[in-house]
């Protein structure tokens, strides 16, 4: 079987695959400073809770933006016995990087982008809400060309509560109308119809730009969730989208 990770700024998601299909999913907290022996602890234990064993385990395929787990990622799946690949340079994708330095696009990108690009068709653009809100457009030849990072849902809003201190946690959902009568209401407005409108407007704008009919929208990330339902422009929401885009991927590169 094989064990895709997905090593994003704030957890560490992780999703099992027998033959392409999904046999689980679990994630855990990215902590920069964890060691190797406590997290294959923990990996242990979520996939004993699936009644599963890191010995029925042969490969594991890796996307990280954070580098500083990456060393601890590799000895821990090394230690297994499995094989590990990265999402690196000189990997297999099947699309093509257009950038000033495409070294620079994070991996989180390229495997939507090479999920968008098999499974829904292109030219698409990718709106993934994450640690940062991305905008990710892939052309019809399947080239990811270009790419646009506004502030995260859920960033913004702890920093709302963290930073103001009269200012409540509040539970991200949009209120019926914009026009608050209280904090809680004054905020979640802000903060769920500032978001729809931000999505929107570089939707738009990205589409005026790039002047092609029929651009698919596909909505994914950890975060978008809060926002399902609620942008009318979305033609998909695939929330397993970075994952299918790992299993893509390590099919082009099994040996």
């Amino acid at each position: 079987m094989l064990l895709a990770v997905n090593a994003r700024n704030k957890v560490i998601e992780f999703g099992i695959f027998d033959n392409k299909t999904n046999k689980g999913l679990f994630s855990l907290s990215t902590e920069k400073m964890m060691t190797s022996d406590e997290l294959s602890m923990k990996i242990c234990w979520q996939l004993e809770f699936l009644k599963l064993n890191i010995n029925d385990f042969t490969d594991a395929i890796i996307s990280s933006v954070e580098p500083e787990v990456n060393s601890v990622l590799k000895r821990t799946f090394e230690r297994f016995g499995l094989k590990v690949m990265f999402i690196a340079p000189g990997i297999k994708t099947g699309i093509k990087l257009r950038s000033d330095d495409p070294r620079e696009i994070g991996s989180d990108r390229i495997i939507d982008a090479v999920a968008a690009h098999e499974l829904y068709g292109t030219p698409a653009i990718v709106v993934s809400f994450g640690t940062a809100t991305r905008f990710d457009y892939i052309a019809p030849d399947g080239t990811f060309s270009h790419a646009i990072t506004a502030p995260g849902l859920m960033s913004s809003a702890r920093s709302l509560w963290s930073d103001a201190s009269k200012l409540p946690k509040v539970e991200l959902k949009k209120p019926k109308s914009i026009l608050a009568s209280n904090t809680v209401s004054s905020m979640q407005s802000g903060i769920m119809y500032g978001f729809i409108g931000l999505a929107k407007h570089i939707v738009e704008e990205m589409k005026k730009e790039i002047n092609l009919d029929d651009i698919k929208v596909i909505l994914s990330g950890q975060d978008a969730h809060y926002l399902e339902g609620e942008l009318d422009f979305v033609d998909y929401y695939d929330e397993m989208l970075s994952m299918k885009g790992l299993v893509l991927i390590y099919e082009k590169n099994k040996r």
